[in-house]
C-alpha cells in the first residue's frame, strides 16, 4: 500500500522491495535515489463458495476478498478469460441457463503488474425447455412427457374433450355415455364435471380401479393377506390394513400377528409360548435378583442392608475390608467393583503410590529463592517436583499478568521446569510462582526477582554520562557532555575545535552554525569533509557547502536534494478504503507539480457521499450503494488533467457462529466443532475454555480457512465435558459464541436418586456406597412409582428413569348375605331362606380367573355365578363374584371356596372359604274342630300350621290317640290338612272325642 509519506512514482523494484521518495512540505520531490524502502506484501485472493449447484432459472452469487500492498483492484472472468460485467467483489448470475455452468475466476492486480486469482465452479441442473413451452401445441392444457424430450400430452378443462387431433378441445355432447360408455367395465354415469362428460361406476361390493374404468373386488376379499383382521383402504382398492386381537401385536411384515407375553416373561421361538425371565430360570444371585432385559446377563443382583455385592456381581458379602484390615494409609472407600472390594484415596496435596495403598506428600521447590538483576541481564529459575509429572507445572506472576515474550518456561525433565529471563526490564521485578496442579493437588513455591539499572548501581564504566539501554549488551550506553566526544564505548575527550563537535564512528566532526564564529579554524573542509557535494573553507564560519547543478542545499546546510520537475502528478491515499457497514470513511487526493493552481474533483457522487476539495467522504456506508471505484481528477491552470482511482469496499457486520451448539462424544473418541466468522478473518478467532484455563494437549485449535477455525477434541476424557468459547477479537470488536460438549461413558463423579421426583427418605430402600446401585428389599405396593437417577460426569449431567410396577397376587374377601343382610359370623341359617355368597377379589395385573365351588362336591364343578370387574386405570382391577341360593335346604350346608388367580403366577391360586349350616325347625300347629260328636255320626277336624320355616312345603300325617294313650294310625290314612272320619267309640259317656286327632309334621 502507498502511504502518504511516499511519493507516487516507483523508481526501482529489487527483491520485492520498492524504493520511493520522501516528500517535502509542498509535496514536491526533493531527493533522488532510494531513500526509504518498504516491503510489499504478496497479493491474496479468496473466492467463495468454491462450488455451487443450482437448478435452471435460479440465481447464484459468489463473493471475492482480496488484499496485499499496492493492490489496484479485482475483476471477475469466465473460463475463457473474458472480463464479466459484474460488481467488483460479488458475481451474481440470475435466471441461470445450462450454458452458464462452468468455472469463474476472481483476479486481483497491483501496481507492479502482478496478479493472482482464485476460482469457483457453478453447476446448473435442469433440462432445456420442453415441447409444451417451445411448440405450444395444445389449445388449452399441455404437459411434457418426462420420459421423452419431444413428447407431450394435451388435456381440456371441465365440460370439454379432445378432438381426434389430440390437440384441440371441443364441448362434450349431451349424452357422453352413448359415445364412450363402452370404455367402462360395468356402469357409465353422466358427469359434466369430468373432461369427457362421464365417469365409470361399480356395483355394490366393488370399487373403481386406478385406471378409473374397471372395477375390483376389495383387496381384503380378493387377496386375503392378513392372518387375523383385515380392513380395506378407502382411498386405494389395492391397499389394505391388517390388525391383531387383544394380546397380540403386528409383525414387521404388517400382515401376521405374534403373541405378547406378560411382564417378567419372554416369547419363545415357537412364537406362541412364554418363558420366565433370567432370575426365575437361572436363580444366579445369592440374595435378591432383578430382571433387566437390556442387561448383558438379563438380570442384576442386589444385597440386603448390611451386606455388599462382591466383585463377581452375584454374591453378597458381610465383611467391610476398610474396617477389618485398614489397608490404606489415608482414606479407604468401599468399591465392590474391584477384586479387593475397596479403593484407597489420598488426603489433599498427597499422591497415591504405585502400591495403590500408601500416599506421599507432593511438593515443589524453586531455586534460587532470590535473584538480583541489572536491566538487560539474564537469569533462570528452576522448579523441581518430588513426584508426579512436570507437565502439570506452570509459572505465574503474583500480579496476575501474563509472562512477556522474553520470559519463557520450558520442561527440563519429568520432575523439573525452568523459567528463563533474558534482557531483563524494570517491570520484570516481582515474585514468580511455580505451581503444580493435578486434580485435587495444588502446591506451589515462589522466588523473588529484583531488577535495577546499571547506571543506578554505579557499576558502569562511563566517564561522562550513563544512559540505561535494555537493548545494549551491558544494559546501558555512554554519552559525553557538551564539547566532548566519545573515543570508544565508555571514554570521552574534549573537542579539538573551538566550535561544536559531534561524535562519529570515524572520529569527531567540528562544525559551526551561521550565527557562530569558528575563527581560528582553517582547513575544515579538508579535515572533516562536512559537505555532501562541494565544501569551501570560510574564516568566519569555518566552512560553506554548495550543491551540483539540479540540486539545492537542505536545511542543515550540508546535504543536497534534487530539484523536482514540473509534470503534474496525482496519488490517492488510501488506495483501497475499507469501511464497516453503516460506518464512515474518507480518501484524500494528493497532487504535485503542474503549472499554476491545481483543482481536484471526485466522481461519481452517490447518496451519502461528498467531497471538499481533495477529500472524498462516505457516510452511512452501504454495500449496494458505495462499494465501487471512485476517481480523483486534478486539473492545473493549463487544463492538463491527471486521474487516479481509489477502491472502496464495504465490510459486512462481523458475526461469529459455532456448529454444533451441543456435541455428545463417547469417552476415548474424537469430535470436531467448527467456528465460522462472517465479515472478518479467521486469524482473529481463538478457542478457549469457559473457565479461562488453557486447552490441554489433546484438544487443538486448527485454522481451516479464511473464515473458520475448528476445535479438534482427540480421545475425549470425562473432564472435557464443559462449555468451550470461540472468541473473535479485532480492534474494538469482541464477539463470541459457545458450544457445550458432553462426554458419555466416563466415570460418574456424583450420583443421586429420587422417588416420584422427591428425595428418598424410606429407610427400607438401600443406596450403594458409590450411589450407582439402589435396592428395594421386601417390595410392597407403596414402592410402586418412578425412580430417577441423576449422574454427573465432569461437567455433564445426565438422568435416567425407571418406572417400577408392583404386581400382587389376588386378595380375596368373602361374605354371606341372608335376605339382603350380611351375616356376622353366625353361620347358621334356616331352611327356606335366600342366601347370596359374595367374593371380592383385588390384584394387579388383571384377574384372569375367579369362581365359586363347594368343597364336598365334584372337584371340577363350578357354581353358577355373576361377575363384575372395575379397573382404576393404574393396573389394578377389582372383581366381584356372587353365587345365589334362592331357598336354603339342609343339603346346602357345607364349605364353599372362592378361588382366583392372575398373570403374576399362573400356578398360584388364591383361595378363601366360608362355611355355614342350614337348620330345620318343627312347625307349630292348631287343631280346629272336634268337640262333642254324636255316636255314629261323621266328624271333621282341620290341622292348621301356625308357625313354620319360610316357604317350606309341608305334608300332614293323621293318627289317633285314645284315652289310654294308644295311637291308632291304621284307621287314619288321610294326608290332607282336613280329616273327615266316621267315629265309633264305645263307652263314650260324655259323647265327645277323647284324645288328640292330628299333628303336622315337617317332611324334612
Amino acid at each position: 500500500m502507498l502511504y502518504a509519506q511516499y511519493c507516487l512514482n516507483l523508481l526501482t523494484l529489487t527483491n520485492n522491495v520498492v524504493c520511493g521518495c520522501t516528500c517535502g512540505s509542498d509535496r514536491s520531490l526533493l531527493t533522488a535515489g532510494c531513500v526509504n524502502q518498504t516491503t510489499i506484501g504478496g497479493l491474496r485472493v479468496l473466492a467463495s463458495p468454491a462450488n455451487r449447484t443450482i437448478d435452471v432459472r435460479q440465481s447464484a452469487s459468489f463473493s471475492c476478498q482480496a488484499g496485499g500492498d499496492l493492490m489496484v483492484g479485482i475483476e471477475w472472468q469466465d473460463s475463457a478469460g473474458r472480463k464479466l460485467d459484474s460488481r467488483r467483489m460479488q458475481l451474481t448470475i440470475r435466471n441461470a441457463r445450462l450454458s452458464d455452468a462452468g468455472v469463474y475466476h476472481c483476479v486481483a492486480y497491483n501496481y507492479l503488474g502482478e496478479s493472482v486469482r482464485d476460482s469457483v465452479r457453478l453447476v446448473v441442473n435442469g433440462k432445456p425447455p420442453g415441447p409444451c413451452e417451445a411448440l405450444r401445441p395444445c389449445s388449452d392444457y399441455c404437459e411434457d412427457d418426462l420420459r421423452s424430450p419431444t413428447n407431450y400430452t394435451c388435456s381440456c378443462p371441465s365440460g370439454m374433450r379432445l378432438k381426434s387431433d389430440l390437440r384441440t378441445c371441443e364441448v362434450v355432447p349431451a349424452d357422453a355415455c352413448a359415445e364412450f360408455g363402452y370404455l367402462c367395465s360395468h356402469t357409465c354415469i353422466l358427469d359434466k364435471t369430468q373432461p369427457r362428460g362421464y365417469r365409470c361406476g361399480c356395483p355394490p361390493g366393488m370399487s373403481l380401479d386406478t385406471n378409473q374404468r374397471g372395477c375390483l373386488v376389495p383387496a381384503c376379499e380378493r387377496l386375503k393377506p392378513c392372518s387375523h383382521a383385515c380392513r380395506d383402504d378407502t382411498n386405494d382398492p389395492n391397499r389394505y390394513i391388517c390388525s391383531c386381537p387383544t394380546g397380540m401385536s403386528l409383525n414387521p411384515d404388517r400382515r401376521t400377528c405374534i403373541c405378547n407375553c406378560p411382564t417378567g416373561m419372554s416369547l419363545n421361538q415357537d412364537r406362541r409360548t412364554c418363558t420366565v425371565n433370567a432370575c426365575e430360570r437361572l436363580r444366579p444371585c445369592s440374595h435378591y435378583c432383578t430382571d433387566i432385559p437390556g442387561n448383558v446377563n438379563g438380570y442384576t443382583c442386589t444385597c440386603p442392608a448390611g451386606m455388599l455385592i462382591s466383585a463377581d456381581g452375584r454374591t453378597c458379602i458381610a465383611d467391610d475390608p476398610c474396617k477389618s484390615s485398614k489397608p490404606c494409609s489415608d482414606l479407604c472407600v468401599l468399591n465392590t467393583k474391584r477384586p479387593e472390594n475397596y479403593e484407597c484415596r489420598c488426603l489433599p496435596n498427597r499422591l497415591l503410590n504405585s502400591d495403590g495403598r500408601t500416599c506421599i506428600d507432593v511438593s515443589v521447590t524453586v531455586t534460587p529463592k532470590e535473584v538480583d538483576l541489572n536491566i538487560g541481564g539474564s537469569t533462570s529459575l528452576t522448579c523441581t517436583l518430588n513426584t508426579g509429572n512436570s507437565r502439570n507445572l506452570g509459572w505465574e506472576r503474583d500480579d496476575g499478568r501474563p509472562l512477556p515474550s522474553h520470559i519463557r518456561q520450558r520442561l527440563m525433565s519429568r520432575f523439573s521446569s525452568r523459567l528463563s529471563i533474558t534482557r531483563a526490564r524494570g517491570e520484570d521485578a516481582g515474585r514468580y510462582t511455580c505451581r503444580y496442579r493435578d486434580g485435587s493437588i495444588d502446591v506451589q513455591d515462589t522466588a523473588t526477582v529484583s531488577v535495577q539499572s546499571s547506571c543506578d548501581s554505579k557499576s558502569h564504566r562511563c566517564t561522562d554520562i550513563c544512559v540505561t539501554n535494555p537493548r545494549a549488551s551491558a544494559g546501558y550506553t555512554c554519552q559525553c557532555r557538551s564539547g566532548r566526544y566519545l573515543i570508544d564505548s565508555y571514554n570521552c575527550r574534549d573537542c579539538e575545535c573551538n566550535a561544536r563537535c559531534v561524535s562519529r564512528s570515524s572520529g569527531v566532526l567540528c562544525y559551526c552554525n551561521l550565527r557562530e564564529s569558528c575563527k581560528g579554524d582553517t582547513g575544515m573542509c579538508e579535515r572533516f569533509s562536512p559537505c555532501e557535494h562541494y565544501c569551501r573553507n570560510d574564516g568566519s564560519t569555518g566552512f560553506r557547502c554548495s550543491c551540483r547543478s539540479g540540486y539545492k542545499l537542505d536545511s542543515n546546510y550540508r546535504n543536497c536534494s534534487i530539484i523536482p520537475s514540473t509534470p503534474l502528478q496525482v496519488a490517492v491515499d488510501p488506495l483501497v478504503l475499507r469501511v464497516d457497514q453503516g460506518g464512515s470513511g474518507s480518501v484524500r487526493c494528493l497532487s504535485s507539480g503542474g503549472v499554476g493552481t491545481r483543482r481536484a474533483s471526485w466522481s461519481p457522487i452517490v447518496a451519502d457521499s461528498s467531497f471538499d476539495g481533495e477529500v472524498f467522504t462516505i457516510t452511512n456506508a452501504a454495500q449496494s450503494t458505495h462499494e465501487r471505484q471512485y476517481t480523483c481528477s486534478v486539473t492545473d491552470s493549463t487544463g492538463a488533467v491527471v486521474r487516479k482511482t481509489a477502491n472502496v469496499y464495504i465490510k459486512e457486520p462481523v458475526s461469529v457462529s459455532v456448529t454444533p451448539k451441543y456435541s455428545n462424544v463417547n469417552a476415548g473418541e474424537s469430535t470436531l466443532i467448527t467456528c465460522t466468522v462472517t465479515g472478518g478473518n479467521s486469524r482473529n478467532l481463538n478457542w478457549q475454555r469457559e473457565d479461562g484455563q488453557p486447552l490441554p494437549s489433546h484438544i487443538r485449535s486448527i485454522l481451516v480457512s479464511g473464515s473458520s477455525r475448528q476445535l479438534n477434541i482427540m480421545r475425549a476424557q470425562p473432564e472435557d465435558a464443559r462449555k468451550f468459547i470461540c472468541r473473535y477479537r479485532d480492534g474494538n470488536i469482541d464477539l463470541q459464541d459457545s458450544t457445550t460438549v458432553s462426554v458419555i461413558g466416563g466415570k460418574m463423579t456424583s450420583v443421586s436418586w429420587k422417588f416420584n421426583n422427591q428425595d428418598i427418605t424410606n429407610p427400607r430402600i438401600i443406596i450403594g456406597s458409590d450411589g450407582d446401585q439402589l435396592t428395594v428389599p421386601d417390595v410392597r405396593a407403596s414402592d410402586e412409582g418412578i425412580y430417577s437417577c441423576d449422574g454427573t460426569t465432569g461437567h455433564t449431567r445426565t438422568s435416567t428413569f425407571l418406572n417400577v410396577f408392583v404386581v400382587c397376587p389376588p386378595q380375596i374377601t368373602v361374605g354371606v348375605w341372608i335376605d339382603g343382610k350380611k351375616d356376622e359370623n353366625n353361620n347358621r341359617f334356616k331352611v327356606g331362606e335366600r342366601a347370596i355368597l359374595s367374593c371380592n377379589v383385588t390384584g394387579r395385573p388383571d384377574i384372569t380367573e375367579v369362581y365359586w365351588r363347594k368343597r364336598d362336591a365334584a372337584p371340577n364343578l363350578r357354581l353358577a355365578t355373576t361377575r363384575t370387574a372395575i379397573a382404576d386405570g393404574k393396573g389394578n382391577e377389582e372383581a366381584s363374584l356372587t353365587h345365589t341360593l334362592p331357598q336354603l335346604t339342609v343339603a346346602d350346608s357345607g364349605t364353599y371356596e372362592c378361588r382366583a388367580l392372575n398373570s403374576v403366577n399362573q400356578s398360584l391360586i388364591s383361595i378363601e372359604t366360608v362355611r355355614f349350616d342350614v337348620i330345620a325347625e318343627p312347625p307349630e300347629i292348631q287343631i280346629i274342630g272336634g268337640g262333642a260328636v254324636v255316636q255314629y255320626n261323621p266328624a271333621s277336624v282341620q290341622c292348621r300350621v301356625v308357625s313354620q320355616a319360610q316357604n317350606a312345603p309341608f305334608t300332614y300325617t293323621w293318627s289317633f290317640v285314645n284315652t289310654f294313650g294308644k295311637i291308632e294310625t291304621t284307621v287314619l290314612p288321610e294326608k290332607s290338612s282336613i280329616l273327615s272320619v266316621k267315629v265309633t267309640i264305645e263307652n263314650n259317656v260324655r259323647g265327645d272325642l277323647p284324645g288328640r286327632f292330628a299333628e303336622a309334621v315337617d317332611p324334612i
